[in-house]
């Protein structure tokens, strides 16, 4: 009975892992970055590398948990501080990742198409100097009446090198996002967990000697 608890205990706390992934899968795939066949892949392996080491983690503590409970005070103290880390972590990635989002994803509403932005070309600084359109006014200027997805995805309004650049400069940052939001959530999963096995460890009140 006392196995079949700790293999129940050490199940929940997995299946709890996997359910928050599970969750959060499309809330990821929404925010990720515009990327093509090879980047998505790069994506979809961190993802899963990332889910497989925690789960073997979840799995390890729980285990050395349930065989030794006087453990627990020690695991504790080490998830708080580990989980404070992570919660640190995953603000300074998110705003890291959020901001360049922002400054280099394009969305065109004209042809539902979604760019990352590189630098101006020579040919287009060289057609913004001669329609005299300012800095500020070129890319704009440039996509609503000289180029169309074609000419931009073969580098005539933003080089190639650069957009490459950028997409891999965002996919890093993407990637760091993913795992320390993970590392926060599965943090927190075991914190819970050794405070349960925690108070489960408790002994229970002694009886009152009975009365002769």
């Amino acid at each position: 009975m006392e196995a079949d608890k700790k293999t129940g205990i050490i199940k929940n706390s997995i299946q709890l892992v996997v359910l928050l992934f599970a969750a959060f899968g499309g809330f990821l795939l929404n925010i990720a970055p515009p990327a093509n066949g090879t980047v998505n892949l790069a994506v979809g392996i961190t993802e899963f590398i990332t889910l497989a080491l925690l789960l073997f983690i979840s799995a390890f503590t729980n285990f050395s948990l349930v065989l030794n409970k006087k453990r627990f005070k020690r695991n504790y103290r080490s998830w708080l501080i580990f989980s404070a880390v992570c919660f640190t972590m995953l603000i300074a990635t998110s705003l890291l990742y959020f901001n360049n989002y922002g400054k280099l994803v394009l969305h065109v509403n004209k042809w539902d198409t979604t760019f990352i932005r590189g630098e101006l070309s020579p040919d287009a600084i060289q057609l913004c100097s001669e329609d005299k359109y300012s800095a500020s006014q070129c890319e704009n200027q440039l996509l609503k009446y000289e180029y169309g997805v074609k000419d931009v995805e073969d580098g005539l309004l933003w080089t190639k090198e650069s957009m490459h650049n950028n997409q891999l400069r965002l996919l890093l940052f993407y990637l760091g996002f993913i795992i320390t939001l993970s590392a926060c959530l599965f943090s927190l999963i075991e914190l819970l967990s050794a405070n349960y096995l925690g108070s489960q460890s408790k002994p229970a009140p002694r009886s009152p000697p009975a009365a002769v």
